[in-house]
């Protein structure tokens, strides 16, 4: 095989994919985006569960609209254009002149690209806007105060006194970055300034009620004033609803188009690995990637992975090896599943390796049925009850096995969910979950015949002459 990448530029867990040709399976719901973006007032809220590539997905967005035409950076769309207008804080809002607007659609907006953090303020938000468009603060003083005094007691002979000394920098900005901005006031700043797509990543991180809803009254202002002001919020974060996504504020919905990805089909993800394996030169056996398109759920994350992974075990048994093999994959789950623990699920790490007995088994069937689902990740109370009758389980033993297998499984009323939708894939890679139940053998009765005639199936309701 000819190499044109090096597997770490492929095989990217911890990052989107560095090349167009590794993004497969979402051209759909690009084109959706696209369509849902043109209609009016109305704002994206990208969700999904963890490890289906909604990053990816977003930045693929970003990289297709400035593909397409006028779509630009907007941190080197607007630096110029800021830095002579000089914007302080009361000029603001009438220096921003109306020859920098646009009435652009929304694909050939500026792209104004933030990652959310858990602590994150609206003011945070809004300083982060203006900075990636250039209105940097002014600094206007940097002072530095030292202070001292005596430590320790004096009082005893033997006692050492020191001089304990503390040093506090304060900086002192003025200008749009340095201003705090309420959700009306953004918006009027906003309304003067070009069309903007605004995309807030890891939005689920946050946690301040308070933030979501002051994002929740900006939307609001974006919307019933979109004849005015064509800037649009893209926001994406872990959720199974806007709801969920927004910690409650649920009076956003009427603003917001939800765009749910889905988990990967297995025909996209055998595209990615055939992909893959023309851009490294490293190929895996079929029963190989055959294991962990089917082990992976759909989600592109264990992919990477556990592909990484794989490759770098192949490696290590064979330097300047060429094909991954069914032992390399087998350390190379092993492997994968302790960085995952230890990492993104280092929640439920000591959890998952401690299951024994009957909560093994609840949390296996769990699994199981849950991959059958392929989303959302929720099994049904009363199946796990059927399943465990037969063995002769009562209910109270199956729901003690429920709370041993805590943080890892949370019951809802009837329903018992994950607590990430990346763990199914994973539990199944740990815990070596078959991936169907084994059939059960039928046996069809047949009726006693007299002898020398033929027995016949039940149900036939003449005999043959």
């Amino acid at each position: 095989m000819s190499r044109t990448l090096d597997y770490p530029e492929v095989f990217t867990p911890s990052s989107p994919p560095h090349s167009s040709e590794l993004f497969v399976g979402r051209e759909g719901s690009i084109e959706l985006l696209f369509r849902r973006l043109r209609a009016p007032g109305k704002h994206i809220a990208v969700i999904g569960g963890r490890g289906v590539g909604k990053t990816a997905f977003i930045e693929f967005a970003a990289q297709e609209m400035r593909r397409r035409g006028a779509a630009r950076e907007g941190e080197k769309a607007l630096s110029s254009s800021f830095s002579r207008l000089r914007l302080a804080t009361r000029r603001l809002l009438r220096v921003v002149s109306a020859r920098i607007r646009s009435g652009r659609p929304a694909e050939e907006a500026l792209i104004v690209s933030l990652c959310c953090s858990a602590g994150w303020t609206f003011q945070d938000l809004t300083h982060a806007v203006l900075q990636k468009l250039g209105a940097e603060g002014n600094v206007l003083e940097k002072r530095s105060e030292s202070t001292g005094g005596l430590a320790g007691d004096g009082s005893h002979v033997g006692v050492p006194i020191g001089l304990e000394a503390s040093r506090k920098n304060t900086v002192i900005r003025r200008g749009a970055a340095a201003t705090r901005f309420n959700p009306s006031a953004f918006f009027e700043v906003l309304r003067r300034m070009p069309s903007m797509l605004i995309v807030l990543d890891e939005y689920d991180l946050t946690r301040s009620k308070r933030f979501h809803e002051e994002v929740g009254e900006l939307m609001k202002f974006l919307s019933d004033h979109s004849r005015e002001c064509h800037t649009r919020l893209i926001v994406s974060g872990v959720a199974d609803s806007i709801r969920e996504l927004f910690k409650g504020h649920g009076s956003v919905r009427r603003h917001l188009n939800p765009l749910p990805l889905a988990p990967l089909t297995e025909p996209d993800l055998h595209r990615f690995l055939r992909e893959a394996e023309r851009l490294t030169g490293i190929g895996f056996e079929d029963a190989v990637r055959k294991t962990i398109v089917e082990n992976s759920a759909g989600h592109p994350y264990y992919v990477h992975l556990v592909g990484l992974a794989s490759i770098e075990c192949m490696q290590e048994r064979e330097p300047g090896g060429f094909v991954v093999r069914q032992a390399d994959l087998e350390a190379g789950m092993r492997r994968a599943c302790a960085t995952v623990f230890d990492g993104v699920l280092a929640d439920y790490g000591t959890a998952a390796y401690s299951l024994t007995g009957l909560a093994r088994s609840v949390v296996c069937e769990a699994v199981r049925r849950a991959l059958a689902n392929r989303g959302p990740y929720r099994v049904s109370r009363s199946s796990l009850y059927s399943d465990f009758r037969a063995t002769g389980t009562s209910r109270e033993d199956v729901d003690k096995a429920l709370a041993q297998a805590k943080p890892i499984l949370r019951v809802d009323g009837p329903e018992v969910r994950f607590a990430s939708a990346l763990l199914p894939p994973f539990l199944k890679t740990l815990l070596r979950v078959p991936v169907s139940r084994p059939r059960k053998r039928v046996v069809r009765r047949r009726r006693k015949g007299k002898r020398g005639q033929l027995a016949l199936p039940i149900g036939t309701e003449d005999a043959p002459d």
